[in-house]
């Protein structure tokens, strides 16, 4: 029973002394499906050679 009323002290001055607001910051991320490249004519050749992995 004592240690439950020392975790709501706790937990009670950590509210205090933070005003109420949160510590932590949600972050979500965003993945795309596919992707999209844009290149000047005269590079298409060499673009998709560079996305097939066989650069040299």
């Amino acid at each position: 029973m004592a240690i439950v009323l020392f975790g709501m002290a706790f937990a009670a001055a950590g509210y205090a002394l933070t005003g109420g607001r949160c510590d932590f910051t949600s972050r979500s991320a965003t993945v795309p499906s596919r992707f999209e490249v844009l290149v000047a004519v005269g590079y298409s050749e060499r673009a998709r050679t560079v996305l097939e992995g066989a650069a040299r």
